[in-house]
């Protein structure tokens, strides 16, 4: 089963649960149920790689009260979208656990992560100095704690690319997310407790008339 390890990092929920998981949800962060907001939901499911794009097509179409259409791959940007869809909506898979973010007033981007152990080489090669300054002071000191650092970082560049777009390896890698502080772009982050392991989620959300955009 899927356990909320701990609540929003922020002041308020920006996207909330719901769907067949509402309910546990629903009570780990103490939200009335069917709560609405203009920004958008998140929805968790479990499902086989290969079966994702099917079953975020339903769930979308459900949400839209129409079917959403094929999904399209935007040729400058590569990102994926439905051709009919109201939503501005992104997801991310990792192992059997597809998360599934979508708004209509905002532009959404998300990202998972399973903690493991990482060699801190990849953040040495393609992070910001002061990113890699931070984490190898934090790994003199706590070997898990600078592995969860370091996938909250790769989180934070996955997440705002996928949100913003741009160059993940000539922009993003190599900027610094130590500050949940971005121009025009808010992170909501937690952790999940997912079949004995923990997974680091971030979200990043963007008005749609971001210049980046």
């Amino acid at each position: 089963g899927i356990t909320l390890k701990n609540r929003w990092l922020v002041k308020r929920p920006i996207f909330l649960f719901f769907g067949e998981m509402e309910n546990e949800f629903q009570k780990l962060l103490g939200l009335p149920s069917f709560l609405d907001t203009s920004y958008g939901r998140v929805f968790l499911f479990e499902c086989q790689k290969g079966n994702h794009r099917a079953e975020i097509q339903k769930k979308l179409s459900d949400s839209a009260g129409f079917d959403v259409g094929a999904i399209i791959q935007n040729k400058e940007t590569e990102r994926p979208y439905f051709s009919k869809s109201p939503f501005n909506a992104n997801w991310t898979h990792t192992k059997n656990l597809c998360i599934l973010a979508y708004s209509e007033s905002a532009c959404v981007g998300i990202d998972a992560e399973f903690i493991r152990p990482k060699s801190l080489k990849i953040a040495e090669r393609f992070f910001h100095s002061e990113e890699i300054k931070y984490l190898n002071e934090l790994n003199q000191k706590n070997e898990y704690l600078v592995t969860t650092e370091f996938f909250k970082l790769w989180c934070r560049k996955e997440a705002y690319f996928k949100c913003v777009g741009g160059s993940f390896f000539g922009e993003i890698l190599g900027k610094s997310f130590l500050s949940k502080e971005q121009a025009k772009v808010s992170f909501s982050e937690f952790t999940l407790d997912y079949n004995t392991h923990s997974i680091y989620v971030v979200l990043a959300t963007s008005p749609k008339n971001h210049p980046l955009l």
